[in-house]
């Protein structure tokens, strides 16, 4: 293609008119008869000067930039055939104000340099006739010559500037020039501008009527009206538009899909499959900035943000925290059970945390000039193994939530070849969803910007009363009075700790430590800053510690409905006690459990060659998912004639441990 968008050009004024005429040539890589930045003394005004505008690539970011190619057939071979189109715009620089001596002087008639000075002229700029530009695209052929393509581009207005438009782009050159923008810099634009004559008083059209002087100097010029020539002023691109900030305008689009191109590739193989969303550096580091968060995913497409939380956790709202454990009959077992548990997860994030993401997102300029949504991914990628880290557990499954941004794990707990009857390992899980002591349970699955997302991108959850997810449910503000709102504790059974606040005013934010815990229902007033325009309250759950014997349902929802009891194991181990040498004939223990004292257990008898004894009782499910705490009676039998009985009181939880050890020590025999 050798087109070159070239401007048909009128009567063209000798350099020796223009200096004699006082024009003065504007600096840039230009040619023509009226460069950019020429000044031209209006011949019937002497108080208007006329003003050759000057151009430059716009200033970051360039909001008119786009590079958008389209798969609209294939060639001979049957490969894609793309076309593509480029657009981008140029910024007038400021026309000047006030005159110049010099040209205060000319248009007295004067010497410029000792003339009379007239009160500084206006500068106007020179009204534009036309305009048309060419994009090159340099290039090596066969022989290593160097070549280049050219493609006529379209020029408009838009405000003070303007916007250049390139649609020649085919095939090849798709590549070539995302490959100049992105990767070399060998790219340029030429803008021809032509102007018309010289503007004049009661004239419509310039009637610029060379000086008789001049013409007399100029033969080839006589005093008739003549059209002005115009200016070509080349702008190197280079890698303007290769900065991340410009990465969404590059699209690619093919059967009504669209996506970010993010390499020749690309391109070449015509994926339009490739995600949307690229992760966001501009920032810094997500997570050492922002601790709640893990990364920045930006939708090149939609203008989705999706920030990736560190970890996720059970969510707590108006109704409790959401999280069940169901009972459920087992057919395959003789009056067992299974478990099932069930939680709700929502993203662990500081509300600070993501107010700030939210602003610094907002004012990059990544973004500026763009509509922008700050949310958190709502897909689960199965390609993708999920991990639990407990062994209890015999099954795992993560699905998507039923609200945007929320997911849900499914565990089942059964009797396995472990030796635990199931509800053993659910007592030992539910445990360690309380504990502040042990390691919380913790599960891995991954997620998926959307359906072309390949990257891997894991989610970790918490499952433990200690890191929970908040939600607009778990809390109400009252902002009634502006000076000092109201927060209450919206949730039914559970304390809410307020950890602190944080109040936003005109833009900034202000923190606040607290150490507030709230009873369900109860308020508390906040102190912000005057004209504060949003609260962001930091809360969790005020977990007692330790939990209170039955307190577990206030947390955690138990379905009894399909079974009422299950078998529970008591058992005794006294493999550590030598019967031979304490002098026992037998070891007798009677086992009453604290919360079911009318429970008939039997007694279990321990005695040498038979040291270990078992039993299973039929125990409510609730109660056994609680504790199974139990006073222990012992009677040691004496093997020697004469010798009375001793007893020992003991107490032990058989829903945490359901085999109890007996020790020497505990039971006062020698060592």
């Amino acid at each position: 293609m050798t087109t070159t968008g070239r401007l048909t050009t009128g009567v063209t004024v000798s350099s020796t008119m223009l200096e004699a005429a006082g024009i003065t040539a504007g600096s840039g890589t230009s040619s023509g008869t009226l460069p950019p930045g020429t000044s031209i003394p209006d011949p019937s005004d002497a108080a208007i000067i006329w003003w050759v505008p000057e151009y430059v690539l716009a200033t970051d970011p360039d909001t008119a930039f786009a590079f958008t190619a389209h798969q609209d057939d294939a060639d001979a071979q049957g490969n894609p055939f793309a076309t593509a189109e480029l657009t981008l715009s140029l910024r007038k620089l400021p026309t000047p104000s006030g005159g110049e001596a010099m040209l205060a002087a000319v248009s007295d008639g004067g010497d410029p340099g000792g003339g009379v000075r007239e009160p500084d002229p206006t500068y106007r700029d020179l009204p534009l006739s036309s305009a048309a530009a060419v994009l090159s695209l340099p290039y090596r052929d066969s022989g290593g010559n160097l070549q280049a393509l050219t493609f006529p581009g379209q020029v408009t207005t838009s405000g003070d500037g303007l916007v250049v438009t390139v649609k020649g782009l085919l095939g090849s050159t798709v590549i070539l020039a995302y490959t100049a923008l992105t990767a070399t810099g060998d790219i340029s634009v030429e803008l021809d501008c032509a102007y018309p004559g010289l503007p004049g008083k009661g004239r419509t059209h310039v009637d610029y009527l060379v000086p008789p002087a001049l013409a007399a100097d100029d033969p080839g010029v006589g005093a008739q009206p003549s059209l002005l020539n115009g200016n070509r002023t080349t702008f190197a691109i280079g890698l303007k538009y290769a900065s991340p900030s410009y990465t969404p305008r590059y699209t690619v689009t093919a059967g009504g899909a669209t996506a970010t191109i993010t390499s020749a590739a690309q391109l070449k193989n015509f994926d339009v499959r490739q995600s949307e969303y690229f992760e966001v550096t501009a920032l810094g580091d997500i997570a050492s900035k922002y601790p709640s968060f893990r990364a920045l995913y930006l939708g090149s497409v939609s203008g989705t943000a999706l920030a990736v939380p560190a970890a996720y956790g059970t969510i707590r709202g108006r109704d409790g925290c959401a999280q069940e454990c169901d009972a459920v009959l087992d057919a395959g077992a003789s009056g067992g059970c299974t478990f099932q548990l069930s939680f709700d997860l929502g993203p662990v994030v500081d509300p600070v945390d993501l107010e700030r993401l939210r602003a610094d997102l907002a004012a990059a300029p990544l973004v500026r000039g763009r509509w922008t949504y700050l949310t958190m991914p709502s897909l689960v990628d199965t390609r993708s193994p999920l991990a639990f880290s407990s062994p209890l557990v015999d099954h795992v499954v993560f699905t998507g939530g039923v609200a945007p941004q929320t997911f849900a794990l499914t565990a089942s707990i059964g009797d396995g070849g472990d030796g635990l009857p199931a509800i053993v390992k659910a007592n030992l899980v539910l445990k360690q969803l309380c504990s502040p002591v042990t390691e919380p349970l913790v599960g891995r699955f991954a997620l998926r910007l959307d359906e072309a997302h390949e990257e891997t991108i894991p989610a970790t959850v918490v499952l433990n009363l200690r890191t929970t997810a908040g939600s607009d449910g778990d809390i109400a503000v009252d902002v009634t009075d502006p000076a000092a709102p109201v927060v209450r504790n919206a949730m039914p059974r559970t304390g809410l700790r307020l950890t602190g606040f944080a109040a936003r005013t005109g833009g900034v934010l202000t923190t606040t430590a607290l150490d507030t815990v709230l009873a369900p229902g109860e308020t508390a007033k906040l102190a912000p800053p005057p004209d504060t325009d949003a609260i962001f309250v930091r809360r969790t759950l005020a977990v007692p510690n330790p939990l209170p014997p039955g307190a577990l349902t206030d947390y955690v929802t138990v379905n009894t409905e399909t079974v009422q009891a299950a078998h529970h194991v008591i058992g005794l181990n006294a493999t550590g006690v030598d019967f031979a040498r304490a002098k026992l004939k037998e070891i007798a223990v009677a086992v009453t459990l604290t919360g079911l004292p009318d429970l008939a257990v039997p007694v279990l008898h321990l005695a040498p060659g038979a040291q270990a004894a078992s039993t299973q009782v039929d125990i409510p499910i609730l109660y056994g998912l609680t504790e199974v705490a139990a006073a222990l009676a012992i009677t040691l039998v004496s093997s020697e004639p004469g010798t009375a009985d001793r007893r020992v009181s003991l107490t032990h939880d058989f829903g945490e441990h359901p085999i109890r050890v007996l020790t020497r020590g505990e039971l006062g025999l020698p060592g």
